[in-house]
């Protein structure tokens, strides 16, 4: 009897190390999958012309349009999507708030009272623009949402179009 339970013993040993194994290989092998999507992410978004030239191709906005699409499934929440957002476009921070003021998500540490005073203004119109922020309406579903970025970097208005549709991309993934 007692070696019964020891030969069991020993196949379940050996069961569990061959899938904690075949757990390791599919790790494995969707990070590489991952990597490999992220260098041709990479490549093709912003090294500009492989070939050395200068010429008008080489410098389209395919450095500005940068889509979150293909890094969605890495993240296990919105706020991680929109810090990758950030990351990608270099931003300090994204917040995404109700009409009323209600945060949804944020990269911000002090989301909750720029999301009520940001959502105040500019409902009232008065929301006076820097170049290291920008407010922008999100339509998501049936609600109405605000779009708080704030940069050290100038955001023009193709940039910010650009992240505006990643962030409701983003929306559409998680809500």
């Amino acid at each position: 009897m007692d070696e019964i339970l020891l030969i069991l013993l020993l196949l379940g040993t050996v069961i569990c190390v061959l899938l904690l194994s075949m757990v390791l290989q599919c790790i494995t092998i969707r990070h590489l999958k991952t990597v490999q999507k992220n260098l041709t992410l990479l490549l093709t978004e912003g090294g500009g012309s492989s070939t050395g030239r200068s010429d008008a191709h080489s410098q389209q906005p395919s450095s500005v349009r940068k889509d979150i699409e293909p890094l969605l499934r890495r993240h296990t929440s919105i706020d991680q999507s929109l810090q990758a957002l950030c990351d990608l476009y270099r931003l300090e921070s994204i917040t995404v708030a109700t009409n009323d003021g209600l945060v949804v998500a944020s990269t911000s540490k002090e989301a909750q009272s720029e999301a009520a005073m940001m959502s105040d203004r500019f409902h009232r119109g008065e929301v006076k623009e820097d170049p290291g922020m920008r407010i922008f309406r999100i339509d998501h579903k049936s609600s109405v949402m605000i779009g708080i970025i704030r940069t050290s970097e100038r955001l023009d208005d193709e940039k910010s179009a650009f992240i505006s549709e990643n962030v409701i991309k983003i929306l559409n993934h998680w809500l």
